[in-house]
Formats: C-alpha cells, sequence, structure tokens
C-alpha cells in the first residue's frame, strides 16, 4: 500500500512538473524553468499566473483607500493574483465612471505591485443581465413566462380553464378543451406558465431568458466597452482574462421544464 501510494505521489509530480516546462516555453519573457533543482522552490513562492486567485469581493462603497489597504493584505499572504467580484450590498454604482475609475485605479496599483488583476462580467450571479441593465434594456427578457409546469388531475371544473392549456387523454391521444359547461371526470393535463422570480442575490431583478435574440448581445454591449475603453490596453497581460458565472437556462423552479415563447413563435 505504502509503495502504491508513492507511486502515485510520484507520478503526479512528474505530471506537474512536465506541464510546468511546457507552460514555462510558452512564455518567452520568463526564464525558463527546467531543472529540478530551480522547479522545487516554486511550490513555495508560485509566479502570479501560477499563484492562488481568490475572489476579491466589492460589496460595499469602493474607495481607493481600501484598495490599498485590501491590496497591501493580499501582497502579505504572497497572493499575487486577484479576482474582482462585486456582490450583494455593493454602494458604488455599477458600470458607472466611478466604477471603471476605480477599476482603472486597483489596475495600476496591482501593477506597482506586480500582481495581476482579473475582472469580473457581472454585478452579483449568475452572469448575464448586467446588474440589471439588460432587464432595463429590454423588459421582454424577463416579464415573460420561462417554464411550464404540468399537473394531472382525474376531474375538471370551468375554473380549470384558466390555465395555459388544458389537455385531455382519450385512448392514445391528447385532445384540447376549451370550454367545459360543468365538472367532468376523466384524465386530464393542466399546463400553466412559470415566470421568474426576482432574486435578491440579482439586486433584486429576475434572470432574463438568454435563449431570447438580442438577449446576449445586449449584455455584451452594455458590459464589456467600458472595460475595453478604460482597460483594454493590458487585456492579456496584467488582466489575464474575465470571468463569467454560470449563465444558464434552467427553468424557473425544479418542478417546471424549460419554455421560451419566442424560440417556438420563429419555428417553422
Amino acid at each position: 500500500m505504502i509503495m502504491n501510494r508513492a507511486f502515485i505521489v510520484l507520478l503526479n509530480f512528474l505530471f506537474l512538473f512536465t506541464v510546468w516546462t511546457g507552460c514555462e516555453k510558452s512564455h518567452s519573457t520568463q526564464t525558463q524553468t527546467t531543472t529540478l533543482s530551480s522547479f522545487m522552490p516554486l511550490f513555495k513562492q508560485p509566479p502570479a499566473e501560477f499563484n492562488t486567485t481568490p475572489f476579491w469581493v466589492w460589496n460595499d462603497e469602493v474607495t481607493r483607500e481600501k484598495i490599498d489597504t485590501q491590496l497591501q493584505e493580499f501582497k502579505s499572504q504572497n497572493i499575487n493574483s486577484i479576482m474582482i467580484h462585486c456582490r450583494p450590498g455593493l454602494v458604488t454604482e455599477y458600470l458607472s465612471q466611478e466604477w471603471f475609475d476605480l477599476h482603472k485605479y486597483a489596475l495600476d496599483k496591482a501593477k506597482s505591485m506586480d500582481m495581476l488583476l482579473w475582472l469580473y462580467d457581472e454585478n452579483g450571479f449568475p452572469s448575464g443581465y448586467g446588474g440589471g441593465h439588460v432587464q432595463r434594456e429590454m423588459p421582454e427578457s424577463a416579464n415573460q413566462a420561462q417554464g411550464l409546469s404540468l399537473e394531472t388531475k382525474p376531474s375538471i371544473s370551468p375554473k380549470d380553464l384558466a390555465s395555459f392549456l388544458v389537455l385531455e387523454k382519450r385512448d392514445n391521444a391528447f385532445e384540447p378543451v376549451n370550454e367545459i359547461p360543468e365538472s367532468r371526470k376523466g384524465e386530464f393535463y393542466l399546463i400553466d406558465k412559470v415566470f421568474p422570480t426576482a432574486k435578491e442575490r440579482m439586486g433584486g431583478h429576475p434572470y432574463p431568458d438568454l435563449l431570447i435574440p438580442g438577449v446576449t448581445e445586449t449584455f455584451i454591449e452594455l458590459t464589456m466597452p467600458g472595460y475595453e475603453k478604460h482597460l483594454g490596453s493590458d487585456f492579456g497581460t496584467h488582466i489575464p482574462g474575465i470571468f463569467t458565472d454560470e449563465p444558464h437556462i434552467k427553468p424557473p423552479d425544479r418542478m417546471s421544464v424549460r419554455w421560451t415563447p419566442p424560440c417556438l413563435q420563429n419555428s417553422s
């Protein structure tokens, strides 16, 4: 058992060493590390691009003084790569001029401390709604049903016709029920629309339907140009990338199935 564990540890070590040397060869600006003696110390103090990258949570009023203090705290823990991640509680106006000025200040400060700065594409999570700007620009992205629920009943009454769709199973076929003068027994399937609800963690907004044409384009147009304008010259260098957090097309609740009206309207 001990020999097996030692063999597994050795294989993992050799794998990491191979990955490291391969990555080093792809960065012409860095000194290549190809010997075991030069590789081992890097476990204790890895370069920024291989360093842990924790969330740097912005969830209150962001100031230059807080940026200075918090970056220094990261640096004191040998953390040389951080990711801005705004969360519920944010006071500074999202995507405002002040917002981008603070990002530029944080970037310049990180650069002076030999730190990498990752960006985040949302205010809260999941990504895709632009902190509520998408819903304001495209109300139809969040005010329509995004799911369908199903209820089976052995009998129905006229009030059940308020459902989006009522079907009756007869033999091996389903027939729509459009009117009923009184209660009737049978095998009925009631289908109702399910609408998204506002989420506190999303700033009080419902999540938009990403399948509606134009929603993703609107999100990108509202979110990305400001970062490109103020920070674009450092994309790919001091800013390795932009994090996105689980954009999805899940139904509004666990008891419904996904439904996007425009997709059905545009189908032939």
